[in-house]
């Protein structure tokens, strides 16, 4: 009895895991797709971010893997919420907040993608800048093209190439 009881708990914890990994990704699906958003602002620590932010008056955080290494203490991005899936929120690193006045514009230097990423240069007076960011799916991109950017007045390290 106990030869055929472990092989059947070790498939049921398997079989567990994977369903609740799959229900996680629709749930987040169905939370961009029929839910609101608000702005979330980023702190780095090490590895990870922390991402602060606002929903009907409460106050919320939310640690999560850096999804890259230029992000940058400050940055805004869209996190997506739905009130019938109170306990999840979904931060999309690809929908930066570019606040007007906090902003100016500059041109890239040089631009390429790598992968998920797309790395750009840029000139902020008479210093040469980098950054990448994530590529935004569906949204054709063009090597030789000179790109607009937007970069943070107070700090220009914070950039986001605008296709």
């Amino acid at each position: 009895m106990k030869k055929i009881f472990s092989p059947l708990l070790l498939i049921a914890l398997i079989a567990s895991a994977v369903y609740f990994t799959m229900t996680s990704g629709d749930d987040y699906r169905t939370i961009k797709e029929k839910g609101e958003y608000s702005t979330c602002v980023v702190k780095t620590i090490g590895g990870d971010v922390i991402c602060s932010f606002n929903i009907e008056g409460k106050e919320l955080t939310k640690r999560l893997s850096k999804p890259h290494e230029s992000i940058r203490d400050g940055e805004m991005f869209k996190v997506y919420y739905y009130h019938e899936i109170p306990d999840k929120y979904y931060v999309s690193f690809r929908e930066p907040i570019i606040n007007e006045g906090e902003f100016s514009e500059t041109v890239t230097s040089e631009v390429s993608k790598n992968g998920d990423y797309i790395n750009f240069s840029y000139k902020v007076g008479i210093k040469i800048l980098e950054r990448y960011q994530l590529a935004v799916d569906g949204i054709e991109f063009d090597p030789n093209r000179v790109y607009k950017v937007e970069y943070k007045k107070a700090d220009p390290r914070i950039a986001y190439l605008i296709l």
